[in-house]
């Protein structure tokens, strides 16, 4: 639930600030029914003729100073509704005061059955309870001054039924603090939010119960240069995708075959992507993460951290994604087993020198309709013809019972079958970790693999080191031919 929450503010976000046009300067029952109009068409193009009626239910009533807004749903139990007091403001600027969430409601959707057959879907009962809520917003939809949101809710719990699923969810605190910002004709929108006392509880058909549990999240991002031409098309798009989408799955029962408005839709979306925005940025930090499984054992880890990034300077991408777990111990285990686990984990893997250009072309002809396999395949070739690209792991960080192993590499694409890739280990502690394992009937079958690992490794100072180089000339470790003897050592790039 912490990132579904974290999207739906994103989301909420979006809808406030895109339909509200310019400001009306007298509150009475004709603007009233123009903002009205305003939103409905608004909500109409976004969510498609088959995604709901929410647009036909919506409401704007005069009062004093503002107008009442409320989004009620068909088909739902309880006061659901979404309801704000809108004000306009000097400039064309909108105050959203009282922003409400429904306090308690009841709704069904038909959502895929976990572990049920390809493409099916049964009926899904939530129920959501909010406790305490204060939210509101500050809108500008001319983007000359920057917009902000601020949703702050209390005591939230999501029940979740399906006839082979039970689902509970609690969230002591949710804060979420989102900003837009106009810069050079384009826009940068910044998030932070907080999640305190995350629980989640689940059982599916007749496996163990599932529990998760986290202390404190923290989860900041932001998204630079948004295109607004290109955002209200992909909006557009995606409505579009999720419309032809379901009818779509249904008949081909999870297949992957598109009907021909589907596969419009998933083009048009593509199209979309191009130079939508400029850098993105976004990361998370999990304290007191807890993991059960009923009659299995628990888990804890005192951190996680995770992190994602990409831009694309001059048409070619560059992202990569941050991993790392700290403090993991595992309960009811045996002590051998446990002086074993791993404490700490980093992954930091990238990607670079990715033509977007090239990467979109290869998109679109593979979901063209009639596909030319041809020019698939020059397509392909063509992510590769600025240079290679290259797949790296830039940190590999690991510390098991008393070793610890640190390395990076990468590897270098530059043609069909042709590569390039370069490693450097090092690692201390491995001598005492094989001893380790020869009194662990459970690890004395990596034995071999950690003693040939040793036999190739060369001592520095207190250090094992693998420098390792691979490509279509052959493999070495430590200037040591393998497999190939007739390759010539290549001296690896020592970073």
């Amino acid at each position: 639930m912490p990132r579904v929450c974290h999207a739906l503010s994103l989301a909420l976000f979006l809808a406030l600030l895109l339909p509200v046009g310019a400001a009306a300067q007298t509150i009475d029952l004709d603007a009233a029914r123009t903002l009205q109009q305003n939103l409905q068409s608004w909500f109409a193009n976004l969510l498609g003729p088959n995604l709901g009626t929410a647009e036909r239910n919506l409401r704007v009533t005069p009062e004093d100073d503002h107008f009442r807004v409320a989004v009620p749903f068909a088909g739902a139990a309880g006061d659901i509704e979404v309801r704000a007091d809108v004000r306009p403001l000097e400039g064309g600027r909108w105050s959203v005061d009282a922003l409400r969430l429904p306090a308690a409601s009841r709704f069904t959707l038909r959502m895929p059955e976990p572990g049920g057959p390809p493409g099916s879907k049964v009926p899904t009962v939530f129920s959501l309870r909010i406790g305490t809520q204060n939210s509101h917003a500050m809108l500008d939809p001319a983007f000359a001054t920057p917009s902000s949101l601020d949703i702050n809710l209390g005591n939230v719990g999501l029940v979740t039924d399906s006839p082979r699923q039970h689902q509970e969810q609690h969230i002591d605190r949710y804060v979420v603090h989102t900003t837009l910002e106009p810069h050079d004709g384009r826009l940068d929108l910044v998030q932070a939010g907080t999640i305190t006392g995350w629980r989640s509880a689940s059982r599916v058909g007749t496996r163990p119960a599932v529990a998760f549990g986290a202390d404190h999240i923290q989860a900041d991002g932001r998204v630079d240069g948004i295109d607004r031409t290109h955002a209200a098309a992909l909006l557009t798009a995606v409505s579009g995708l999720l419309a032809a989408l379901p009818p779509a799955a249904a008949a081909q029962h999870g297949d992957v075959v598109l009907s021909a408005p589907a596969r419009a839709a998933l083009r048009a979306l593509i199209e979309s992507l191009r130079g939508i925005v400029t850098d993105v940025r976004g990361t998370e930090t999990i304290d007191g993460l807890h993991v059960a499984v009923a009659g299995q054992g628990e888990a804890t880890v005192r951190q996680v951290r995770l992190g994602i990034g990409g831009a694309a300077p001059n048409g070619v991408l560059h992202a990569a994604m941050d991993v790392a777990f700290d403090g993991i111990a595992v309960r009811n285990v045996q002590p051998r087993a446990a002086a074993l686990m791993p404490r700490h984990l980093a992954l930091r893997p990238s990607v670079a020198g990715v033509s977007v250009a090239a990467l979109t072309a290869l998109a679109l002809e593979a979901t063209d309709q009639d596909v030319n396999h041809a020019r698939l395949q020059a397509d392909a070739a063509a992510l590769l013809a600025h240079g290679g690209v290259t797949l790296g792991l830039d940190t590999l960080d690991l510390d098991v019972g008393p070793a610890t192993l640190h390395g990076h590499g990468h590897v270098l694409l530059t043609g069909p079958n042709q590569y390039q890739a370069e490693a450097h280990v090092t690692a201390t502690g491995l001598d005492n970790l094989m001893r380790q394992a020869r009194g662990n009937p459970d690890l004395q079958r990596v034995l071999p693999f950690l003693a040939m690992a040793r036999g190739f490794a060369r001592p520095q100072g207190d250090h094992l080191v693998w420098d390792i180089v691979a490509g279509n000339g052959g493999l070495t470790v430590n200037g040591i031919a393998l497999g190939n003897p007739h390759a010539e050592p290549h001296q690896p790039d020592k970073r």
